[in-house]
């Protein structure tokens, strides 16, 4: 199983996260970060540096149940850090967007820049 609805609106509704999410003054990395913070805390870990490191963390606690029959779905599972780059820099210019979509000279984004 992964992380359901109310685990993400319980981990929004806690703090100050994904608030870089869509800022055009913000550097890509700095929301990459935040996004890593904010998937570690959905699934229990916080603190986790990244998520390769986060998906092995959460395989090593679902292999060690004991009533473990068989190897875990895949799915379920964070992405690798690479995988999460690409999709948070598609989410940065996706959110980026859609906040400045009501102004009346908003920025021009490339999307070449966000993977």
């Amino acid at each position: 199983m992964g992380i359901g609805k109310a685990t993400v609106i319980k981990v929004l509704l806690s703090g100050n996260i994904l608030k870089k999410l869509g800022d055009q003054h913000m550097d890509p990395v700095d929301t990459a970060t935040e996004a890593i913070k904010f998937a570690s805390a959905c699934y229990g870990m916080p603190g986790t540096a990244d998520m390769t490191s986060l998906r092995y963390s959460v395989w090593s606690s679902k292999m060690s149940n004991p009533r473990l029959i068989s190897a875990p779905q895949l799915n379920p599972l964070p992405p690798t850090t690479e995988a999460s780059e690409a999709h948070v820099l598609r989410a940065h210019l996706q959110t980026g967007i859609w906040k400045a979509a009501l102004e009346a000279d908003p920025p021009i984004l490339n999307p070449v820049h966000y993977g």
